[in-house]
């Protein structure tokens, strides 16, 4: 998506009016560089206009080029040519994971399967919640559009492979 006008030939809608836009509430898909040029509405912080459409979540793919790991966070610097910008994913904290383990001790009382399988499951499932994702993986980004001190990023909920990576894998 290229926006070629300016801002100023757009009527902007009143919020009313939002949910009417297809675009509110749906994971657009953008180039970065468009994400990097989008301004917040005036008044309504959290909220971007492309055009005269509100925006806030965003679908963006690109090839992780500076990775940062912290204990709570995890910053991925993302490229996919047109630019680059930050995806900050946070981690689950001790208390998501030991929730998680209660469930599956739960479920394994229920479903009687083994105690060996239940803990097996729990390993695969703390498996997936370490992304594992290193420089020069090719990844899907869906998450909020933010700002932080003029330069927007996004706060990711779900990253995945892209579908690049998978093939490759196929064929190793």
């Amino acid at each position: 998506m290229a926006a070629n006008s300016t801002r100023s030939e757009f009527v902007i809608y009143e919020e009313k009016y939002w949910g009417l836009d297809p675009l509110f509430g749906s994971h657009c898909k953008f180039y970065i560089t468009d994400v990097l040029s989008l301004h917040e509405a005036p008044g309504q912080p959290g909220v971007f206009l492309y055009g005269n459409h509100p925006v806030f979540n965003v679908d963006l793919m690109g090839v992780i080029v500076k990775v940062v790991r912290r204990q709570t966070i995890n910053i991925y610097s993302v490229d996919d040519g047109t630019g680059v910008i930050n995806c900050k994913y946070w981690l689950p904290t001790e208390t998501d994971a030991s929730q998680e383990k209660h469930k599956l001790q739960y479920l394994q009382g229920v479903m009687n399967g083994t105690l060996e399988e239940t803990m097996q499951q729990l390993a695969e499932e703390m498996e997936l919640l370490s992304d594992g994702l290193d420089l020069g993986d090719l990844v899907q980004i869906r998450g909020k559009l933010k700002c932080y001190e003029g330069v927007n990023h996004v706060a990711a909920k779900y990253i995945s492979e892209g579908h690049f990576g998978l093939i490759t894998k196929v064929h190793q």
